[in-house]
Formats: C-alpha cells, structure tokens, sequence
C-alpha cells in the first residue's frame, strides 16, 4: 500500500537517491547538471519552507512532490 505524506528531514538521504536516480534516468542527457550540495539545500529548503509529499511503499519513500504556492493567475485582484 502506498502512502502519501508531508516530506519530513528524515527523508532527506531517501529524497536525495530518488532525485539522483530521476537525473541520470531522464534529464542528465539533455546536459543538465546535478550538484550534491546544491541538492541537499533544495530538498531542505522545500521541507522546511514549502509545500513537499512523499510517496511511501513498505517504509520506502518511492515519489516525492514538490512546489509553492502563488497568487491565482485567474483572478484579476491576486495579479502582480
């Protein structure tokens, strides 16, 4: 059964395999980089700051989501 779940900090080293794994499998060969730190901070910095779930199957986290919340681009009174 899978669970979905707010990322927490405990999540980080099982976040930062899953983001690694997602690089080489899809965007590493459109000549992106991946920087461990850099990734490291991000994946604090969404835990922490903004909005981040983890998929979680047998106690392994198996997807994660993340972003951040801004203004309606349909409501003319939230625009800039």
């Amino acid at each position: 059964m899978v669970t979905i779940r707010k990322a927490e900090r405990r999540d980080e080293r099982e976040l930062q395999y899953l983001i690694n794994d997602f690089y080489k499998e899809s965007v590493q060969e459109f000549g992106l980089s991946l920087d461990p730190n850099t990734m490291a901070a991000t994946i604090r910095t969404f835990i922490d700051n903004y909005i981040a779930f983890v998929a979680v199957a047998d106690g392994v986290v198996i997807g994660v989501v993340a972003g951040t919340v801004a203004n309606s681009i349909f409501d003319e009174k939230e625009l800039f």
